[in-house]
């Protein structure tokens, strides 16, 4: 397995010496939405109190869900197009990546079908993710109320399991939603539909699990890497809160609040897209190094 360390390492000198400087800033600004850019929100959403003043967020988030309820309909809305869209530029910015580090060049049209082909399944995929997460959140909190209310001692130990395996749950799934872009969306560049790429996927990886058990054990442990460096990052960089949320008292100061909850969001995406430049880069190296029979696999009932 060195050697696969070895010859991806190399594999993304010569990458990076083959690019423009122009290039370079256009994988840096797609690392803002590939890869496990977002995971830190999961992983350690207390981030944002670094360069956000918490006392403003936790006072506005306050005001609209016991004071001014007529703002729900207007902030779901809002997260929902945010959400639409992160999903649509993260896809389109998936394909565009992996056209770069192939040295393809798929016309604006191919990108386009693919991003309609993709965007559909990947955003329903988001959305069950979110739901069985809000779900499995939603147990828990029952479940502790009911501990509560029967005056049944629960330890803080306990809870901070019960915390620390709804997170591990979490990362699961996100890390399927990985693989859907890593293989899927990576055969459908070749032009299969995306219930043939997924059912090709199942069958390669049922001949390759150790080498899958492999290379996603260590994007697992990259994650929890870069998610630790990200914040020791932060912290030697802020000093002081630098986002005053202001108090959301009409619809004026509303949007303005959400526009600055925004744009800390993506200052989060920016800022951890600096050391996704080179790990992105050299798991979509490593997984075409070490999956290049990939391309060549078909299913049986293709070769029939």
């Amino acid at each position: 397995m060195h050697k696969v360390f070895i010859s991806t390492f190399k594999s993304q000198v010569d990458f990076y010496k083959s690019s423009k400087t122009f290039d370079i800033a256009i994988v840096f600004f797609l690392n803002i939405f590939i890869g496990w850019n977002g995971i830190q929100f999961l992983l350690y959403p207390s981030h944002l109190y670094l360069f956000i003043n918490s006392h403003s967020l936790q006072q506005n988030y306050h005001a609209i869900t016991m004071i001014q309820q007529y703002f729900i309909p207007l902030f779901i809305y809002i997260t929902i197009s945010c959400f639409i869209l992160f999903t649509i530029f993260k896809v389109y910015s998936e394909i565009s990546f992996q056209n770069m580090i192939q040295r393809q060049r798929l016309s604006f049209k191919r990108k386009f079908n693919l991003l309609i082909n993709f965007t559909v399944p990947a955003f329903l995929h988001n959305i069950g993710v979110v739901f069985v997460l809000a779900s499995v959140y939603l147990l828990f909190v029952i479940v502790f109320s009911i501990l509560i209310v029967l005056d049944i001692v629960v330890n803080i130990n306990q809870i901070e399991i019960m915390r620390i395996s709804l997170l591990y749950f979490a990362v699961g799934l996100i890390l399927f939603n990985m693989i859907l872009h890593d293989f899927v969306l990576m055969d459908m560049t070749r032009s299969n539909s995306f219930s043939i790429s997924l059912k090709k996927f199942y069958a390669f990886f049922q001949q390759n699990k150790l080498n899958m058990y492999f290379f996603y054990s260590l994007k697992f442990c990259l994650m929890g890497l870069c998610t630790l460096l990200f914040v020791y990052f932060l912290v030697f960089i802020f000093s002081t809160q630098i986002i005053q949320i202001p108090f959301a008292s009409d619809l004026y100061t509303s949007l303005v609040a959400t526009t600055k909850l925004i744009f800390a969001i993506l200052l989060s995406l920016s800022m951890y897209a600096i050391i996704l430049q080179f790990l992105n880069t050299y798991c979509y190296l490593m997984l075409k190094d070490l999956f290049s029979d990939y391309e060549h696999f078909t299913l049986v009932d293709e070769r029939k």
